[in-house]
């Protein structure tokens, strides 16, 4: 029963992680609004290389391969099986 809570709320928890990276792109690109078009490309620039929105890939990788999205992976995926065999 723990781990169906656990898989439920961490299904349940990725939209609101996207919605998160929405929102922080949003706050990044609010205060760059009174910048002429081409000061802008040139901050977002400066900005995307000092502080990404987006998680790099060596991080997601390193979320998935252990610790608790890597068990809740597991999990699913250990579910999805079971019941697919018992059919």
């Amino acid at each position: 029963m723990g781990h169906l809570l656990t898989m439920t709320f961490g299904t349940l928890s990725l939209p609101l992680q996207l919605e998160k990276l929405s929102g922080r792109k949003e706050c990044q690109l609010m205060p760059l609004r009174g910048y002429s078009e081409g000061k802008r490309a040139e901050l977002i620039k400066k900005l995307s290389e000092s502080a990404p929105v987006w998680p790099s890939s060596k991080f997601i990788a390193a979320q998935f391969s252990g610790g608790t999205v890597g068990a809740l992976v597991y999990g699913l995926l250990n579910e999805l099986l079971k019941s697919q065999l018992s059919r």
